[in-house]
């Protein structure tokens, strides 16, 4: 028997005491520690989004993402740099070491991409975001007033947004599950025939309309432009004034009355 058990044996009351104390010590304090159920982290990535309207995925990653991604190269910290394209978006990935101060990184990435400003289109205006447990909303409110969710929307903009924001310790507060408007287009089978289309008409006039496509390049003053023909779809107006007709019904004909008329009367 140990020299520490045979002294708690002979002072039992002593170490039950002691037990005692340490226990309500306990007791006391474990409420008043600092507690979270998502503590504040923040991920050692950001990521850069530039948006590019009406630009194909080619053209957004020739002339956005990979200027962007080159202004990157030999920032402290990184190890890896990956960028996705599509049509009218450009998304550039980047990740840093852990440990790494990402409010310092973050001032980095805006100035490497400040320096490159003068190679990017005029249109673009890249936006550097980093995220973290902070970012995730920590109350969800849903709303009902009516069929008309635009109108609720609107209000809630308008009236609850700043009442929240306004509020001690809200950092931000948005509206979101708003259904986007749709537009349904239903050919007239008994016209198409009229005037000699095809049910696919309509479908493909659509498909070959309301995109950006690159056209080649242009030089002016030592300096090489893209140029591209066409334009996006962003109104009722835009699809009435595309043109069917049956020699090319996939192709928009601009100054033909007569394809104008069996355009105007497929999408009614």
């Amino acid at each position: 028997m140990t020299a520490l058990a045979r002294l708690s044996l002979a002072n039992r009351s002593l170490v039950i005491m002691i037990a005692v104390v340490l226990s309500a010590f306990g007791a006391f304090a474990i409420p008043s520690l600092k507690q979270q159920l998502l503590p504040s982290l923040s991920f050692p990535g950001a990521f850069v989004v530039a948006p590019y309207p009406g630009a194909s995925p080619e053209i957004v990653e020739e002339q956005v993402a990979k200027p962007i991604e080159d202004s990157f190269q030999g920032l402290e910290g990184v190890t890896e740099v990956t960028s996705t394209s599509r049509e009218g978006m450009a998304q550039v990935q980047v990740s840093f070491e852990y440990g790494t101060d990402i409010d310092a990184s973050v001032s980095k990435m805006q100035q490497a991409i400040s320096r490159i400003g003068s190679q990017l289109p005029d249109s673009v205006d890249p936006q550097v975001l980093a995220g973290g447990t902070d970012d995730i909303p920590v109350l969800v409110l849903a709303v009902s007033a009516g069929d008309d969710q635009r109108a609720t929307e609107d209000r809630l903009k308008r009236i609850m947004v700043p009442e929240l924001q306004g509020i001690d310790g809200v950092r931000e507060a948005t509206v979101t599950g708003t259904r986007e408007e749709t537009v349904v287009v239903t050919p007239d089978a008994k016209k198409l025939a009229k005037h000699g289309l095809a049910p696919t008409a309509v479908a493909d006039v659509l498909r070959a309309n309301g995109q950006s496509i690159p056209a080649g390049s242009l030089t002016e003053d030592n300096l090489s432009l893209t140029v591209q023909v066409g334009s996006r779809i962003t109104s009722i107006e835009d699809l009435e004034n595309l043109y069917l007709q049956p020699a090319a019904p996939a192709q928009l004909q601009q100054g033909a009355p007569q394809g104008r008329t069996a355009a105007a009367q497929a999408l009614a």
